[in-house]
């Protein structure tokens, strides 16, 4: 009979066995909520935007000229915009007002 009571302990669940499935299904209740689910995209866009477009075949790199060259004429469409309306406005008072 001692021969049982020995194995039947020896068959005990492991501590840190334990301790990992409670932390995991902890871990699963905390990102239940849709705005951590939505953080958690958040936070994790830029890595994948990046892991993505390096796939594409082009490096990190050759990205960041094609944004900045994307950025540049955008902002060059805008202030240009403003200046052209400026600069019609002086070729009419300019040529309009002589005839």
């Amino acid at each position: 009979m001692t021969t049982r009571t020995r194995n039947h302990r020896q068959h005990q669940p492991d501590p840190i066995g334990v301790l990992i499935t409670l932390l995991i299904a902890y871990a699963g209740t905390l990102m239940a909520s849709p705005l951590q689910i939505t953080t958690e995209v958040g936070r994790n866009t830029p890595p994948l935007l990046v892991t993505i477009l390096h796939a594409g075949g082009m490096t990190p790199a050759d990205w960041v000229s094609v944004l900045t060259l994307l950025y540049l004429l955008l902002q060059l469409g805008l202030v240009g915009q403003k200046y052209l309306e400026k600069i019609r406005d002086w070729w009419r008072g300019r040529h309009g007002g002589g005839r």
